[in-house]
C-alpha cells in the first residue's frame, strides 16, 4: 500500500508539473486572505491562478489542483464536517488544511479515508495572519506523501512565505494542539514570574512537557525533532509575545487575563470567542486528559502552574553557548530593526539559530538530554539582557551568522528584498537530515554529548568537507 501511494504521489507531481497548478482557497477570513496575498505574486511563475470563496455555492467553474481549507475544524456543510465534505467534493485535488487543535487532529486520525490520506496535508507554523506578506514568514506543510509535500512546498513558497516539507503530519497537528494548551497555561502563571530566569525555566518546563507528550504519542526520532522546529517550538515562542512589539496569541492573553482575575472563564470565552487552550485546560484539570497530555513532565509543568511559582531554576552550565546565542541574536536584531521585521520572522530565525548551533555541535534535536542545554541557551539569549562582554570569539559568532545567512538570504544587510530559502536548491531546504547537518564542531565543552567522546575539528581540509 505504501509503495502504491508513493507511485500515485509521483504521478500526481508529474501531472501537475505539465501545467501550472491552480489554487483554490476556501475561507475568506484573516488567514485565507493573507495566504492569497502571499501567493498572488506566484501567478504565472509556479501557479496559474487563485480562487478564494466562502460558501459551497460559490465554487468556481474551474476546479483547483491545490485546495486550501482555511476554515475552522468545526465548520459544517449541512450536517457534515466541512473539511471532510470538501475532501470528497474535490477528489483530484491536493487538500491543505490550516486548522489545528484536538478536533482537527481527530479528523486526520480517524475520519479521513485511507484512499484520501496521501493527498491531504497540514499547514502549520508561527504564522500570525496580519504579518503574512509583510515580513519573512516560514510554515510547515506535512503529509503522508513526502514527495507531494516537497512539490507543494516548492510551488507555494513565495517572496514572503517560505514553505517547508515534512512527513510528520501527526506531529505537526499534535504540536499545534499542544501549543494552544501550553501557552494558555503559561499565560495563567506569567504575571507571577518576576525574573527572566523564572520565565526561562517555565518555558523550558512547557517545552519539555510537549516534547515528552509527542514522544509518547509517536516515538520516532524525526517526529521528536520536528517538535523543536517552527511548527512546535517556533509557534510556542511566537504565541508568548517575547519578541519586540509582540502581544502574544489569544490563548496566551486569555490565560493572563484569567490569572489576574479580570474575567471568569465564561466572560473570557465571550471576549476571545474560540479558545482551544481554555477548553483543553478544563479537560486536563478535570481529569479528562487525552493521551496527548500524559507523562511525568506534563504533571511537573501543571504543578508549577497551580503553584504559580518556580520551585528551583538553574543557570546554563555552558555560558559560552549562551554567549554565542546572544552574539548571533544581537546581529539579527540589528538587521530586524533596519528592515522592520516582525515577530513571525523573529520566531523563524530563533528556530534556525537553535538548529544551526546544535548541528554545529553534532547534537541531534531528537533527544531531550542533549537538546536541553541548547534550548535553555536560546531562551536565555531571547529573554536575558545582553551580557556586558562577549564570552565567545567573534570568529565563532561569524561562522554561525554566515551559516544563517546562507540559509536565510534575507538577513543580508545589502539585500533589497526578503529572498527566502525557496531560492536555494530544494535539497538544502527540505532535507530531514538538516538536524544532523553541518559537520563542524564548536567544541564548547570538548565532548560530543551524543557519543560521550571528545570532539575533534580535524585538519582544515577535513573541516571544509564537513561543512560542505
Amino acid at each position: 500500500m505504501g509503495e502504491n501511494r508513493n507511485l500515485t504521489s509521483l504521478s500526481l507531481c508529474k501531472k501537475i508539473n505539465m501545467s501550472l497548478p491552480r489554487i483554490g482557497i476556501i475561507g475568506t477570513g484573516w488567514f485565507g486572505c493573507a495566504l492569497k496575498t502571499a501567493w498572488t505574486p506566484l501567478i504565472g511563475k509556479t501557479i496559474s491562478g487563485i480562487d478564494i470563496w466562502k460558501l459551497p455555492g460559490d465554487r468556481p467553474k474551474n476546479d483547483p489542483d491545490i485546495l486550501v481549507l482555511a476554515i475552522p475544524s468545526t465548520a459544517k456543510n449541512g450536517d457534515k464536517l466541512a473539511i471532510l465534505d470538501y475532501i470528497e467534493s474535490f477528489p483530484r485535488a491536493s487538500i491543505v488544511v490550516t486548522s489545528k487543535g484536538r478536533k482537527a487532529l481527530k479528523i486526520f486520525q480517524k475520519h479521513i479515508s485511507p484512499a484520501d490520506k496521501w493527498r491531504v496535508f497540514s499547514l502549520s507554523g508561527p504564522n500570525l495572519a496580519d504579518q503574512i506578506g509583510h515580513t519573512p514568514t516560514a510554515t510547515k506543510i506535512a503529509g503522508n506523501s513526502l514527495q507531494t509535500a516537497e512539490f507543494l512546498a516548492q510551488t507555494l513558497s513565495s517572496n514572503f512565505l517560505d514553505v517547508e516539507a515534512s512527513e510528520s503530519i501527526e506531529i505537526v497537528q499534535r504540536g499545534g494542539m499542544l501549543k494552544n494548551f501550553l501557552v494558555f497555561e503559561l499565560g495563567k502563571v506569567w504575571s507571577s514570574l518576576s525574573s527572566p530566569e523564572e520565565k526561562v525555566e517555565a518555558i523550558l518546563l512547557a517545552i519539555h512537557a510537549g516534547f515528552e507528550s509527542v514522544n509518547i504519542a509517536a516515538p520516532g526520532e524525526e517526529d521528536r525533532a520536528e517538535f523543536l522546529g517552527i511548527s512546535g517550538l517556533g509557534d510556542i515562542l511566537l504565541c508568548l509575545g517575547i519578541f519586540p512589539h509582540a502581544d502574544g496569541s489569544r490563548n496566551f492573553r486569555a490565560g493572563k487575563a484569567l490569572s489576574l482575575g479580570k474575567n471568569n472563564e465564561e466572560e473570557i470565552l465571550k471576549e476571545f470567542k474560540t479558545l482551544e487552550g481554555l477548553i483543553l485546560s478544563q479537560k486536563f484539570h478535570f481529569g479528562r486528559r487525552s493521551r496527548s497530555f500524559r507523562g511525568p513532565q506534563m504533571d511537573v509543568f501543571c504543578d508549577m502552574v497551580k503553584q504559580k511559582k518556580i520551585s528551583s531554576f538553574h543557570k546554563s552550565q555552558f555560558p559560552e553557548l549562551t554567549g554565542l546565542m546572544h552574539s548571533v541574536w544581537r546581529k539579527f536584531l540589528a538587521v530586524a530593526e533596519k528592515k522592520h521585521f516582525q515577530s513571525n520572522t523573529h520566531s523563524w530565525v530563533s528556530c534556525e539559530l537553535l538548529i544551526e548551533v546544535a548541528g554545529a555541535n553534532l547534537v541531534s534535536l531528537s533527544r531531550w538530554e542533549s537538546s536541553e542545554p541548547f534550548i535553555r541557551s536560546l531562551l536565555e539569549a531571547l529573554l536575558f539582557p545582553s551580557p556586558k562582554k562577549d564570552l565567545v570569539a567573534s570568529t565563532l559568532t561569524l561562522k554561525i551568522w554566515t551559516r544563517l545567512i546562507s540559509n536565510l538570504p534575507f538577513l543580508k544587510h545589502s539585500s533589497t528584498g526578503p529572498r527566502l530559502k525557496h531560492l536555494l536548491p530544494a535539497s538544502s531546504r527540505h532535507s530531514t537530515q538538516r538536524f544532523f547537518g553541518w559537520k563542524w564542531a564548536l567544541n564548547l565543552s570538548g565532548v560530543n554529548r551524543d557519543t560521550g567522546k571528545r570532539a575533534s575539528r580535524g585538519t582544515k581540509s577535513q573541516s571544509r568537507k564537513r561543512r560542505d
